[in-house]
């Protein structure tokens, strides 16, 4: 009787997990995360980031992969001009000036660029059990006809106009990216499109077949490794960045343009109530465009209008999509 009910709880947990997975690919987000044998109080949770590289395409499930086999990489030659798609301009401004910051020149068109670089990004906020916030970044991030503030600038002039301003104080390259996607959301009012929502439930959710002890917080009781992930995921707030980028020559076929996944993720305890979306955001674009170009050059630092500092530790899952 004992191993006919361990082997239905089992199945029912193997269940669960695969329609968690299915219903918005959560795993993706869950990579290389270690599961505590014990919970520690929600006071003294140690929040995470880690950027790191999926493949594509993706249909059998998530596989970490090397970002040094997958990164996007190309050196510019002369004046290479680059077209950059998004559908969000506040997204596109930003890339625009960190390709420009590694030397190539921006093209108006596809027809007038030497590369194209495009794709679509999602931001993810997962309380689980609860169906998890996801947004596209689209042009219903960006101001009315492409200005903002009141005046006819567009956003890529003010990414353009800002992007002096913070490489000047020699910032890192993730850095000045997140101070630039920061002031574009602000100025343009996108930032309130991440405002967390009012019925947000923080509390740790003690779930059907949850195996942590409330009292004791010890995981003495989980049959599987599923049932502890199942378990250990109703105690977490999970955000993430999920970038599917392109890059190839214009007019060449789409088998010969090279496709990555990139995925920039933060682990916080259930109660946390900060959005992560900025830096998360910066991290996973940097990391898009580390291979491309040359490396900005940092000036000496001035000490004024300093970028925000990234808060975090880093985990154990590097860009390499291998443990540290």
């Amino acid at each position: 009787m004992k191993h006919l009910t361990a082997t239905l709880t089992s199945a029912l947990i193997g269940v669960l997990v695969t329609h968690a997975a299915h219903a918005a690919n959560d795993l993706d987000y869950l990579q290389e995360i270690k599961v505590p044998k014990e919970l520690p109080s929600a006071q003294a949770f140690q929040g995470s980031k880690s950027t790191y590289y999926l493949k594509i395409p993706n249909f059998f499930g998530s596989e970490l992969v090397s970002a040094a086999d997958n990164r996007l990489s190309f050196k510019t030659t002369g004046e290479t001009a680059v077209f950059v798609q998004f559908k969000s301009a506040v997204v596109a401004a930003t890339l625009q000036e960190q390709m420009r910051s590694r030397g190539f020149k921006i093209a108006e068109s596809r027809e007038k660029a030497d590369l194209v670089l495009g794709g679509e990004i999602v931001y993810q906020d997962q309380h689980f059990p609860n169906p998890p916030r996801r947004i596209a970044f689209t042009e219903k991030l960006d101001p009315p006809k492409g200005s903002f503030g009141g005046g006819n600038k567009t956003v890529s002039m003010a990414a353009f106009e800002l992007a002096p301003v913070y490489l000047a104080n020699g910032v890192s390259a993730s850095a000045f990216g997140a101070s630039l996607m920061l002031n574009l959301f602000e100025v343009t009012g996108a930032s309130k499109l991440f405002a967390a929502p009012a019925d947000q439930k923080n509390s740790e959710n003690f779930l059907l077949l949850d195996c942590y002890d409330k009292v004791s917080r010890k995981s003495s009781s989980c049959i599987s490794d599923d049932q502890l992930l199942l378990s250990y995921r109703g105690k977490v707030r999970v955000q993430a960045i999920d970038i599917k980028a392109f890059m190839g020559k214009p007019g060449s076929s789409s088998s010969d343009f090279k496709r990555v996944r990139v995925v920039s993720r933060s682990l916080d305890s259930r109660g946390g109530t900060e959005s992560r979306l900025v830096e998360l955001l910066a991290d996973a674009m940097n990391e898009l465009v580390s291979g491309l170009g040359d490396e900005p050059q940092q000036a000496p630092q001035l000490g004024t209008n300093a970028a925000p500092s990234e808060s975090l530790p880093t985990e154990d899952v590097s860009a390499t999509g291998q443990k540290q």
